[in-house]
């Protein structure tokens, strides 16, 4: 419980920066000389990118070297890039900045952390708890950015970022028991992952979740600014991330009682695609935004609650760690590809650009998971 708990707070302290900015950074670009929307888009991607280029590097550096030392290594890279993003006052010194930010890829490490210390029998549930240190700070991030912006503008979420990593450093070196060097991560093993028919849907299905999101929140905050004064949104997402997270746990266990996993994630991402298309076309009609992000904050919940759970019961039990490295580089990607995208189509399309993003990620990814389980399916009946 207590390596979980600390493990799930390194986790969720580098997201709770991630959330925090997502509803305020577009808002808040005239603060940056020579922001542009497309820029703006680059500054929230860029972390996402080098997050999901280092997640594996990182992995196979702490079964070399130790898991503490790749831990400081990030988290380090992390506190000083928040730093700099507090300091920035050009789009291009944030970009830069963000970069920096975002080569504190500990994530992967942080799950091999958990292999290493807490029993299989139990491994479940502290997997679980770092899920949950994600979410706790999704919850979080998404009311306290406002709130934060509208105190004491948008450097105060990278200098109370640095603060959260600071801490979190001294607890891995205080209270993270010495880790076990593991044997490296071989290539033939990556690529049986990537092999396996089962786990890709899982893979792309991170890669597009995040790509959902990430391009919502490069149309959201500028929507609630025409009906919201900026000091109200925290309010707007508390009540709606509240209504949407309260079912979540309670739907799980159903889900997981009547083994309905696969056709749950089947709708769920239609679910998901269909409500963000429809938030362009809402209008000024408030409680229609807000019923929409109802709808897509409730799926997206659910999604990422069953997406890794999945992962980690169809891999074997040898490579764990490298497929939970895929999951985290698929989300991080997603995360870039949404903001870059998002960014770029709706300076230069409109807002109808996020509507089609999103109906095209929902489709592709159901498309792709619906074909593979009946392909998978057939094969299990021609075995029988």
């Amino acid at each position: 419980m207590r390596i979980s708990l600390l493990l799930g707070g390194v986790v969720g302290v580098r997201m709770l920066g991630l959330f925090m900015l997502l509803p305020v950074l577009v808002i808040s670009g005239d603060y940056y000389e020579g922001a542009k929307p497309f820029l703006l888009g680059v500054a929230l991607s860029i972390y996402g990118l080098t997050q999901a280029f280092l997640q594996i590097p990182f992995g196979i550096l702490s079964d070399r070297v130790g898991r503490k030392i790749v831990l400081t290594i990030g988290l380090l890279l992390f506190i000083t890039g928040s730093v700099l993003c507090g300091f920035a006052q050009t789009i291009g010194e944030l970009i830069f900045a963000r970069i920096v930010q975002g080569a504190g890829a500990v994530g992967t490490v942080a799950l091999a952390c958990i292999a290493d210390n807490v029993r299989e029998n139990v491994r479940p549930r502290a997997n679980a708890l770092i899920g949950m240190g994600i979410g706790a700070s999704f919850l979080i991030g998404l009311p306290v950015g406002p709130v934060l912006v509208n105190v004491a503008g948008i450097d105060s979420i990278f200098i109370l970022t640095a603060v959260l990593g600071t801490i979190a450093l001294f607890l891995v070196w205080f209270k993270l028991p010495s880790p076990v060097i593991c044997k490296a991560l071989q290539p033939t093993a990556m690529l049986s992952l990537l092999g396996n028919a089962e786990l890709r849907p899982l893979f792309a299905g991170a890669f597009f979740l995040h790509l959902m999101i990430a391009s919502c929140f490069m149309f959201l905050p500028g929507k609630l600014s025409g009906l919201l004064d900026v000091s109200e949104h925290w309010l707007f997402y508390a009540l709606v991330l509240g209504l949407a997270f309260a079912p979540v746990f309670g739907l799980l266990a159903v889900i997981q009682k009547r083994r309905c996993v696969k056709p749950v994630i089947l709708v769920a991402l239609v679910w998901c695609g269909l409500s963000e298309a429809l938030l362009p076309f809402v209008g000024d009609n408030l409680p229609l935004v807000g019923l929409a992000m109802l709808m897509f904050f409730f799926s997206f919940n659910l999604l990422e609650a069953l997406l890794p759970s999945q992962v980690s019961i169809l891999c074997s039990q040898h490579n764990k760690g490298e497929a939970m490295g895929v999951f985290s580089t698929g989300q991080f990607l997603g995360t870039f590809a949404g903001s870059f995208l998002a960014g770029w189509g709706v300076s230069a399309w409109g807002e109808w650009w996020i509507s089609f993003m999103a109906l095209f990620a929902a489709t592709t990814w159901f498309l792709l998971a619906y074909t593979t389980q009946r392909k998978v399916e057939r094969n299990a009946s021609g075995n029988q």
